[in-house]
C-alpha cells in the first residue's frame, strides 16, 4: 500500500469526521434553537397567565376596597342615623321630664290652693240611744244659697251615724231636724220652724253648730 493512497484515505476520513461533527454541531444548534423557542413560548405564555392572573387579583382586590369603602360608608351613615335617633330621643325624654316636672308643679300648685280654700261642710251626728227604730228629717241651707228637706233617715236602736257631709253639703251656721219613731209615738219636735213632710206640716228644733262643722244630737226617751 502506498503512501499516497494511505494519505488520502486518510483525508477522506478526516473529511468525513469533520461533516459529520459539522451536521450534529448544526442538528444540535437547531434542535437547541428549537428547544430555546419553546421555552420563550412557554415563558411568555407563563409571562402572560402570570400577568392576566395579578391583573385578575388587581381587579378583585379594587373591588373588595370598593366594596370595603362602601361597607364603611353604610356604617358611617347607620352610625349619623343612630346617633341622630339616640340624640333625638334625648330631647324627647328631656321634653318629657320637664313636662312631667312642670306637671308635677301645677299639681303641688293647685293641691296647696285646694287644700287653702278646702271647705269642710257641716255633718250631724245622730245617734239613736232608743229601743225603738226612728226616722229623721232635716232642713238645711245648701251651698247653692237654698234651703233643703230631707227625708227619712232610719236609724235602729243603739245605731249612730252621719248626715250631710259633702252628699249634701252645706257651711250654714245652723239647720232644723225632726225626728219621730217608727210607730208614730214617739217625737222629737219643736216650734223654730215648720215644715211639710209627706203632706204634713211639722215642727222643727233649730240646733246650731256654733264654731264646730259637726254637730252631735243624741235621741233619747
Amino acid at each position: 500500500m502506498n503512501t499516497d493512497f494511505l494519505i488520502k484515505k486518510r483525508d477522506e476520513l478526516i473529511l468525513d469526521d469533520y461533516l459529520k461533527r459539522l451536521a450534529f454541531t448544526a442538528e444540535g444548534k437547531n434542535l437547541l434553537e428549537l428547544e430555546n423557542a419553546d421555552l420563550k413560548q412557554k415563558l411568555y405564555k407563563s409571562a402572560f397567565n402570570e400577568k392576566s392572573i395579578i391583573a385578575d387579583g388587581e381587579k378583585k382586590l379594587a373591588s373588595l376596597r370598593l366594596e370595603n369603602s362602601d361597607l364603611k360608608q353604610k356604617i358611617h351613615e347607620s352610625t349619623a342615623r343612630e346617633k341622630a335617633t339616640i340624640a333625638a330621643k334625648k330631647i324627647e325624654i328631656d321634653s318629657l321630664r320637664l313636662e312631667n316636672y312642670n306637671l308635677t308643679q301645677e299639681l303641688n300648685e293647685l293641691t296647696e290652693l285646694i287644700e287653702d280654700n278646702s271647705v269642710n261642710y257641716k255633718t250631724i251626728t245622730i245617734e239613736n240611744t232608743t229601743s225603738q227604730p226612728i226616722k229623721v228629717a232635716v232642713i238645711y241651707y245648701g251651698i247653692d244659697e237654698m234651703w233643703h228637706t230631707l227625708y227619712w233617715w232610719r236609724y235602729s236602736p243603739k245605731e249612730k251615724s252621719y248626715i250631710l257631709g259633702d252628699a249634701h253639703p252645706s257651711t250654714n251656721s245652723f239647720f232644723y231636724i225632726y225626728a219621730v219613731s217608727e210607730d208614730g209615738y214617739y217625737s222629737w219636735s219643736g216650734d223654730d220652724h215648720h215644715g211639710y213632710i209627706d203632706g204634713s206640716i211639722e215642727g222643727f228644733i233649730k240646733c246650731d253648730f256654733g264654731d264646730e262643722d259637726n254637730f252631735q244630737w243624741g235621741l233619747t226617751l
